[in-house]
């Protein structure tokens, strides 16, 4: 009963852990303020146990100012003054292609 029990435990600590979707580890790195740790707290809107990621701000910061992580977010994005060009109706581009399979 009590090995059941510690399986049960060590499953659900499994499932709590931070997840980046069904790739498992991330092979880009991370970066992340050690201090950061996650908090179980009760939200009464949602009506359920939500996680809170205290510290987050410090890491959100460490990514802006760090020299190696990609700053892909919309946020950096649109700070770096990109954007992508505008959408027009009846773009001309679809005619550049040319089709180079033989029939």
């Amino acid at each position: 009963h009590i090995e059941k029990q510690k399986e049960e435990e060590a499953a659900k600590a499994r499932s709590e852990e931070a997840n980046y979707g069904t790739l498992g580890p991330p092979t880009w790195g991370t970066i992340e303020a050690p201090w950061q740790h996650r908090e179980k707290m009760w939200d009464p809107k949602l009506q359920k146990e939500v996680f809170v990621r205290r510290g987050f701000a410090d890491t959100q910061y460490l990514r802006a100012h760090s020299s190696w992580w990609a700053r892909d977010e919309p946020t950096y994005i649109q700070q770096a003054g990109l954007r992508a060009p505008p959408v027009h109706i009846n773009d001309n581009a679809a005619d550049w292609a040319v089709q180079r399979l033989g029939v």
